[in-house]
């Protein structure tokens, strides 16, 4: 489960799975637009059941050391996902945090490649918008692009 839904990090989920960091090729680092490719290596994890004993409302908890490509360490993030369908289908809402200021995307994570929404940023980021892509590579680490438009 944690591979699921690590993928939905940066978040990232940034997303989900595991998420990783920021190499702002492509990016002026204004949050202006540009792709961030990251590496996302989970780091911590609990794992909630529901209340009624079902998979639906599981709630999911993790946080994840986030690198560049080079394998820099250059920030962290922090995910809270909650099982919505029996199927496996995981809501995520997750926050990046990176030198310039933080990412926040949010979305449906299931399996190892997702797709979340940019919902908005703070800092060189408090414009944010764009989606944020990430495909497990393995248990625990995520390779997570962030395409930023506007």
């Amino acid at each position: 489960m944690r591979r699921t839904i690590l993928t939905a990090g940066i978040a990232a989920a940034l997303a989900a799975g595991g998420m990783t960091a920021l190499a702002a090729q492509g990016s002026d680092g204004t949050g202006n637009g540009g792709v961030l490719h990251l590496v996302e290596q989970g780091e911590a994890q609990n794992v909630f059941p529901p209340p009624s004993g079902g998979p639906v409302g599981t709630r999911f908890v993790f946080s994840s050391g986030v690198y560049d490509t080079d394998g820099n360490r250059i920030g962290h993030d922090g995910a809270d996902c909650v099982q919505v369908n029996p199927d496996g289908t995981f809501h995520c809402v997750i926050s990046v945090q990176l030198p310039q200021g933080e990412i926040s995307v949010a979305g449906l994570a299931n399996g190892p490649d997702n797709v979340f929404a940019v919902t908005g940023g703070t800092g060189a980021y408090r414009n944010a918008r764009g989606e944020a892509r990430a495909i497990d590579t393995e248990p625990g680490r995520a390779e997570v692009t962030i395409r930023l438009i506007g």
